[in-house]
């Protein structure tokens, strides 16, 4: 089974050699038969790979198999165990009773550990690759911490780019074991839990590209979305579209982001890119930023708040947020513009969380001694170049109109504070890894009424087919095609055409 591994560069810088009771125990007497196993072999080892069938052992005297015996034992002495279950088509000469056991004892750990599944021994080989490299990684992390000074500086000396590349193996192993959820989102009458604890743990430690960071991103955003839904403990009768329309879309998003993370890991290892960032200091001063040469084809699904900080950071010369702190206040602002309203606490709390978002996503990065400023990372500029239709107008109510071929018309005024323009979102997919990205609308471009009753606009009987406001800062009227957003929860309508 593990001839032809494929392991990633950190795993084949190491020694390893895989046992089993059937050809590698010596005959020895006195002991139960697996206390010798224990003692010759399970003892010895490192790690344990248990791969499950429809097999689950015998009883050994104090757990229900061998195999069972050998995971606990491992489990006690801190030893990693990877564990997977096979999902394929079932022998026919199977023993009902050994496979029952087998799903019971899966349904007991799901509670307490993460494990994998496979369909064929080629998918089990792929699995156990990309597992092994991370596995090892954190092995040989740990025995970096247990080992005396003078030897933790002989091994940095002989290699540092292994430890930098840690934590892009371990992210590339967590997105596939989410793609595999993604599958099979599913167990009998339990929902997976998708994970993102290396993201959460390593996103500003690891440096890649705009365009696949951002994919990164965006796929986080949906992992992140599933988990609440799975969270919030929907039972699989009931269902839910907005789950179904998560899973589909990273089933088929992730296949060609793991593509573009195991050949940015394979060409970049060991070279600046693929490195680890340093915890930089504090910049002193805010230099003039200088405008991004990267282009990214597809945005995360950004909220309307860090939308609008990053299309008004990059009209800034220095693509720059100040943030005053004061006692008693505190602003946002990008030249005169504020965004902060301190009679408005969650609003407030609002754009605060989105400038965090914007910082820990790679799109700003933090300035001066305290936190002062944010410029526009690269990334950043590069998304600001997909919001151009980006736009607030000031008005105190628009006219909201419903204009019909040989039907009256109806209109109704509505009063509101301001309105803003979002782009459209796009979902992402490719033909093949390699080709043009293709692209398809997800939302069109919209609307937000600021300031609206949402009530008010919900008891229009007739369907709005057009916006009409004037914009108080230049006198200018607008009119807008649009249609109201299922989503009667939010006083937004897509724009037409």
């Amino acid at each position: 089974m593990f001839k032809g591994l494929e392991l990633s560069s950190c795993a084949q810088r190491s020694s390893f050699r895989d046992v089993r009771w059937e050809l590698d125990s010596v005959p020895a007497v006195g002991e139960r038969s697996q206390a010798i196993v224990n003692k010759q072999l399970v003892d010895q080892a490192d790690l344990l790979i248990g791969v499950f069938k429809v097999k689950f052992g015998t009883a050994t005297g104090v757990s229900p198999s061998g195999t069972i015996e050998e995971i606990e034992r491992c489990v006690k002495a801190g030893k990693p165990v990877m564990l997977y279950f096979y999902t394929g088509p079932i022998p026919r000469d199977h023993d009902p009773e050994q496979l029952k056991l087998v799903k019971n004892y899966q349904r007991q750990i799901m509670a307490q550990s993460i494990y994998a599944e496979f369909s064929d021994l080629e998918d089990l080989r792929r699995k156990v690759s990309r597992h092994l490299g991370a596995t090892m990684a954190k092995l040989a992390g740990d025995r970096e911490l247990i080992a005396t000074p003078s030897e933790q500086k002989d091994r940095r000396t002989e290699s540092t780019d292994g430890d930098q590349a840690t934590p892009l193996a371990d992210l590339i192993s967590e997105l596939d074991d989410n793609y595999d959820r993604a599958c099979r989102p599913r167990t009998g009458d339990v929902y997976r839990q998708p994970s993102d604890s290396t993201w959460l743990k390593n996103r500003h430690r690891i440096h890649l590209p705009a365009e696949i960071r951002t994919q990164v991103v965006s796929a986080y955003h949906e992992i992140g979305s599933w988990a609440d839904i799975v969270r919030s403990g929907l039972h699989p009768n009931t269902g839910s579209m907005q789950l179904n329309l998560l899973v589909s879309g990273l089933q088929t998003s992730l296949p060609s982001l793991l593509a573009q993370l195991r050949k940015f890991e394979a060409s970049n290892s060991g070279t600046e890119d693929a490195k680890v960032l340093r915890e930089r200091g504090p910049a002193a001063s805010a230099p003039a930023p200088r405008r991004s040469q990267r282009s990214l084809e597809f945005l995360p699904d950004f909220s309307p708040k860090e939308i609008e900080l990053i299309a008004t950071a990059a009209k800034d010369p220095n693509g720059q947020i100040n943030h005053m702190r004061a006692v008693g206040t505190e602003q946002l602002y990008v030249g005169k513009k504020t965004f902060l309203n301190p009679s408005d606490v969650r609003g407030t709390a609002e754009w605060i969380g989105a400038i965090r978002n914007l910082v820990s996503d790679g799109f700003l990065e933090e300035g001066g001694p305290k936190s002062n400023f944010y410029t526009l990372t690269d990334l950043g500029w590069a998304a600001s170049d997909h919001l151009e239709d980006f736009a607030r107008w000031t008005t105190n109510q628009i006219t909201v109109e419903g204009n019909y071929v040989n039907a009256p018309s109806d209109s109704t005024t509505v009063t509101c504070i301001d309105i803003i323009q979002l782009p459209a979102i796009y979902y992402q997919y490719r033909v093949r890894a390699v080709v043009e990205v293709m692209r398809s609308e997800k939302e069109p471009r919209s609307l937000m009424i600021e300031g609206a009753s949402v009530k008010e606009l919900n008891a229009i009987l007739w369907v709005p087919t057009h916006l009409t406001f004037v914009d108080d800062s230049t006198k200018e009227q607008k009119v807008f095609p649009v249609e109201r957003t299922a989503d009667r929860k939010l006083a937004k309508f897509y724009v037409r055409g």
